[in-house]
């Protein structure tokens, strides 16, 4: 080959090796920056999660039940109305545990006589979308009761009531089907309808005929 020939042929391979390693840094000095915006955050994409219409739907509720008993207007309840927030919001704990596994979820760093509705809302959201205390029949009965006792004193009256069970819905109490109430759920002295006492009486009654219906007879020998 002449020597010209060869001149031009190792001038072309130290270019080609020049620029291979101009490439190879290139990638290098581009993977370290990469890394370097990694480390600052930059570039990342925030994950963004909608709430469903039914989560928006359940914060709503919570809050305007949580208001009702906001007597101060700071956005706070005392513990003791705690309980009665979620039972109107459908949800039925006992006092106990009230006291040992909600509240102390519900209290602020330094805790005090009050819970806010910044504490209360995320919990009682969980609670209701897992229906954690599902309401009983005496609950329900209660419930109903206290729906008309807006004085929540712990009785209605006789006569006020009887036109409300008249009026109601669709189906209206017959004249017999309300005598029949009456005769197991009125204190006739006071003319007055003590709805624990009433809803005692039922859930009693209606435990000792489930028992009966379950109860296995035993062969006569």
């Amino acid at each position: 080959m002449p020597i010209d020939e060869r001149s031009d042929a190792l001038l072309s391979r130290a270019n080609f090796a020049k620029m291979g390693k101009g490439k190879k840094g290139g990638k290098k000095k581009g993977a370290e920056e990469g890394k370097e915006a990694d480390a600052d955050g930059v570039g990342d994409v925030p994950v963004v999660v909608e709430e469903s219409a039914t989560t928006k739907r359940h914060r709503e509720n919570i809050k305007n039940a949580f208001l009702l008993f906001d007597k101060e207007g700071e956005e706070r309840v005392v513990q003791e109305d705690v309980r009665t927030v979620m039972r109107y919001l459908g949800q039925f704990p006992s006092d106990e545990e009230v006291e040992e596994n909600i509240l102390p979820t519900m209290q602020s760093d330094e805790p005090d006589a009050y819970v806010t509705l910044e504490k209360f809302e995320p919990r009682m959201l969980e609670i209701i979308e897992h229906n954690l205390y599902p309401a009983e029949a005496y609950d329900v009965l209660i419930s109903a009761f206290r729906a008309v006792d807006t004085e929540n004193v712990g009785y209605v009256e006789v006569e006020y009531f009887k036109e409300l069970l008249k009026q109601m819905g669709t189906h209206p109490f017959k004249q017999k089907e309300l005598e029949s109430f009456l005769n197991v759920s009125q204190d006739i002295s006071s003319g007055r309808i003590y709805y624990e006492d009433y809803a005692s009486l039922c859930i009693s009654q209606l435990d000792d005929r489930l028992a009966e219906l379950t109860s296995v007879s035993t062969p006569i020998s």
